[in-house]
C-alpha cells in the first residue's frame, strides 16, 4: 500500500516531505494508514446520511481513525507547502491511499485469520523505524 499525495503546483520534493510528514502523524498516532482511511470514510458515509445520532455505521473508534487521517493529511500538505507563500489548498488537494490487487484481496477474505496481513516486512520496517528515529531528532527525514 502507499500513500499519494496531490497538491497542485507541488515539486515531487515538495510531496515527498508531505508524505514523509503524513507517515510520521500515523507511526505517532499508532495507527496504521488503512484503519485511518476506513474511518476517514466512514465519516463521510456518515456525513452523506446527515449526521444521524447513534448511527451504527459510524462508530467512537471510525471518528477516532478518521481524526487521525485528517491530522496526517493537513500535515502532509502543511509540510508539502511550507516554503510557499501564505497557503491555501486548492480543492484538488488530496490523499489517498492506494492498495495493489493482492493488498485489496486480503482485505476481503472470507476467513476469520486475526493476523494483519498489511505489515511492512522486516527490511522495510527497519528503514521505517530508521526514519522515524531520524524524524523525532531532527524534525526532517
Amino acid at each position: 500500500m502507499r500513500l499519494r499525495l496531490t497538491v497542485p503546483g507541488a515539486s515531487d520534493d515538495e510531496i515527498q516531505k508531505g508524505l514523509e510528514a503524513a507517515v510520521a502523524v500515523f507511526a505517532c498516532e499508532g495507527v496504521d494508514p488503512l484503519t485511518a482511511s476506513e474511518g476517514f470514510f466512514a465519516l463521510e458515509g456518515w456525513d452523506a446520511q446527515g449526521f444521524p445520532e447513534n448511527s451504527p455505521d459510524f462508530t467512537d473508534d471510525d471518528r477516532k481513525a478518521a481524526d487521525v487521517w485528517m491530522k496526517a493529511r493537513d500535515a502532509a500538505v502543511a509540510a508539502c507547502c511550507a516554503s510557499w507563500p501564505p497557503y491555501s489548498p486548492a480543492p484538488e488537494t488530496t490523499m489517498d491511499l492506494l492498495l495493489t490487487d493482492e493488498e485489496k484481496a486480503q482485505l476481503y477474505r472470507d476467513d476469520d485469520e486475526e493476523e494483519d496481513d498489511l505489515q511492512f516486512t522486516p527490511e522495510r520496517q527497519a528503514e521505517f523505524e530508521a526514519w522515524r528515529e531520524r524524524w523525532r531528532q531532527t524534525g526532517k527525514a
